[in-house]
């Protein structure tokens, strides 16, 4: 009588990971966003306002400058993002912008990622859109094809 051999699977030792395999948290980018706001976009705003228009009510009653400050926010951090794959509040949090890959993404690539971000948070579905995914990511990250992780 032959004796069935249980064929056995090659024994695979647990991979060691580091904190850069691990997607960030929502709650940690909404952290970052927010210390961009006041790092990056404020500035910018006061800079508009005060230094190249005559005031607030200039600024408020002008179409173009809020527009203006707005494409000059998100061409700083499609900066920040292509060359250093954080901004100042993503490195606050330890997290970075990276393709799935892992490698950096460009500035085009960010600047989508960008632009995708406040169509998304205008239109309120880029608010939702993680709780409903089973990868829990959001809209424009998932078009960019990008992941934000944990990175120190």
């Amino acid at each position: 009588m032959k004796r069935k051999h249980k064929r056995q699977k090659p024994n695979k030792a647990p991979q060691q990971t580091t904190r850069h395999a691990y997607k960030a948290h929502y709650m940690e980018r909404i952290k970052a966003q927010i210390i961009d706001l006041f790092m990056i976009y404020t500035p910018i705003l006061y800079s508009a306002t005060y230094l190249f228009m005559q005031g607030k009510e200039a600024f408020l009653n002008s179409e173009l400058a809020p527009a203006m400050s707005v494409a000059l926010y998100g061409i700083l951090s499609a900066l920040f993002v292509s060359l250093w794959t954080q901004t100042p509040g993503n490195k606050a949090q330890e997290i970075a912008i990276v393709s799935r890959t892992g490698e950096k993404i460009g500035f085009v690539r960010a600047l989508v990622r960008f632009a995708l971000f406040i169509v998304g948070a205008l239109l309120l579905w880029g608010i939702f859109v993680p709780y409903l995914w089973r990868e829990k990511t959001t809209l424009h990250d998932w078009l960019c094809r990008t992941i934000v992780i944990h990175k120190l």
